[in-house]
């Protein structure tokens, strides 16, 4: 993946970090096991699983630093959202299908120019759902859109 800021163009990598080590299965089974026994009575009081391949996570890198420590944070926004464009992409090619994009508050970090890129970005084709508290940061959305407003545990829509 490259990035692009507006100086020059980076090259970001991106490495599964799993929870338990990935080698020969049985060992793998066993360690997981393991590890959600030993969490089992705080995950009954949490009611929620702490152990499995749900908590696993991605590392971002730029060059050979993480992103999380050299990158602001509308750079990791976008990083972000790159990767999730990517996997619309993904999903279309396995299942044939456009999955629905929700992009909640991603707006609010971005300067003006970054969202411009990243509406420039948004599939057509892709129905997306975008929540915001201003609606002027979606003035620079280069489509037919239909805006809904929250209030007070009300949706209804704009001109309703």
């Amino acid at each position: 993946m490259l990035f692009r800021s507006s100086s020059d163009v980076k090259s970001i990598s991106i490495r599964y970090v799993p929870l338990v080590e990935i080698d020969e299965h049985d060992k793998m089974v066993a360690s997981l096991k393991e590890k959600m026994l030993k969490n089992r009575q705080r995950d009954q009081i949490l009611q929620m699983t702490s152990i499995g391949v749900h908590r696993d996570d991605f590392c971002f890198m730029m060059g050979d630093h993480p992103v999380s420590s050299i990158a602001s944070q509308g750079q990791r926004r976008m990083i972000l959202l790159a990767m999730k464009l990517s996997l619309i992409e993904y999903v279309v090619n396995k299942t044939g299908k456009l999955p629905v994009l929700l992009l909640d508050d991603v707006l609010s970090e971005l300067d003006s120019e970054k969202r411009i890129n990243l509406f420039r970005c948004l599939p057509k084709s892709c129905q997306t759902i975008i929540t915001t508290t201003d609606l002027d940061d979606c003035k620079d959305l280069d489509r037919k859109v239909t805006v809904y407003y929250v209030e007070n545990g009300t949706v209804r829509k704009k001109g309703d």
